[in-house]
């Protein structure tokens, strides 16, 4: 095999894609037309200064600007149309990079105050999913800063939609000051169904939270 590059190593070799967000890795261009046509305001005039905003972002060191950028994502994402087409791109770019399996997350309550039930939500998804090549599956994201149920309502959409390509639960959002142990019946109740579980733990705060999860 003639390999020019470490990269064209890497991007040769297979691989199996564990964590990948729709709403955090979808293409720049498809973002950026997605603003303009639902008419949202862009924080950048044209496709590469809004990789720039990104790249920015992402490497502030800080998980709460790092999630900014979601907000922006997510109100562009919010039709199901929208989500059907992210879900299929982000399974093409992958097979593209080599993946030859993918488990891709979202946190599907976050389109409803766009208008977008959840159901609606996860059914576009699963829907772009399943057009591609690419043997994938969607985890579902409860947030745990929010109460009131909606990570419990995340764990039934889950669990309604197992097996119908959802393969999993996974607890994410800001963590420092909302321990996983606040959601620990819910947590209880996907793992007693036999759904698999991702949980985020110690990004944003102490290392006893890495052992909480756990």
């Amino acid at each position: 095999m003639n390999i020019e590059s470490p990269e064209a190593l890497a991007r040769q070799m297979p691989k199996v894609l564990l964590h990948e967000h729709l709403d955090g890795g979808l293409r720049v261009a498809t973002l950026f037309e997605l603003l303009a046509g639902r008419g949202l305001h862009s924080p950048a005039p044209d496709v590469a200064s809004l990789a720039a905003w990104f790249s920015a972002r992402a490497l502030a060191h800080s998980l709460e600007q790092y999630l900014q950028g979601f907000g922006l994502t997510v109100a562009a994402m919010a039709t199901p149309a929208a989500l059907e087409r992210v879900a299929f791109e982000a399974a093409v770019d992958a097979l593209a990079d080599g993946a030859v399996l993918a488990e891709f997350r979202i946190a599907p309550l976050l389109f409803e105050p766009h208008g977008v039930p959840a159901e609606a939500a996860v059914e576009a998804m699963l829907a772009g999913l399943a057009r591609s090549a690419l043997p994938s599956g969607l985890i579902l994201c409860g947030m745990r800063h929010q109460f009131g149920g909606e990570v419990e309502r995340t764990a039934d959409l889950a669990l309604r939609y197992a097996g119908q390509g959802v393969v999993g639960f996974d607890l994410a959002g800001p963590e420092a000051g909302f321990p996983p142990a606040r959601h620990a019946a819910t947590l209880a109740r996907v793992r007693n169904a036999g759904l698999p579980m991702t949980l985020h733990a110690g990004e944003a705060d102490v290392a006893e939270r890495v052992l909480e999860a756990a």
